[in-house]
Parts: structure tokens; C-alpha cells; sequence
């Protein structure tokens, strides 16, 4: 593990505007070449940590968010 931009700041500053800290991402080579190349990490290796914490944070968002969801029927998904 590498904080290549320190530790906690992303948790202090959730803390200072009053939010929750939704999720940590780790910023792995793959991530980045997958996202250049179109090929989502969590789709090409959902078993590795950044997609597993990609996973987590859409769960916690589903969750958190389900009270304020809203249907809109322009809206679809194919």
C-alpha cells in the first residue's frame, strides 16, 4: 500500500464539511489502464481490492440512498 497523496485527508475533510466518507478507492496500475482501455476493473477482475471497494461504495450508496430514490420513466437503462 502506497498513500501517494498522504493518509486520512479524505476523512477529515468529510469530517470538516459534515459528510459521511463513502469509500477509500486504491489507486492501482490497473485501475488506471482499465479505465484507459475501457475495460472497468470491475468488470475484468472484480475479485481485486479496488473493484471490491467499487462494490462496496455502490452498495453503500444503494442503501444510504434508497430513501430519497426517485423513479423517473424518461429514464432507461438498456
Amino acid at each position: 500500500r502506497y498513500e501517494l497523496f498522504g493518509s486520512g485527508g479524505g476523512a477529515a475533510l468529510a469530517e470538516r464539511i459534515e459528510v459521511p466518507l463513502l469509500a477509500q478507492i486504491p489507486l492501482v496500475p490497473a485501475l488506471r489502464e482499465g479505465g484507459d482501455e475501457g475495460r472497468p476493473i470491475v468488470a475484468v477482475d472484480p475479485s481485486s481490492e479496488a473493484a471490491q471497494a467499487f462494490a462496496a461504495l455502490a452498495e453503500r450508496v444503494d442503501v444510504e440512498l434508497a430513501p430519497t430514490r426517485r423513479y423517473n420513466p424518461a429514464l432507461k437503462i438498456i
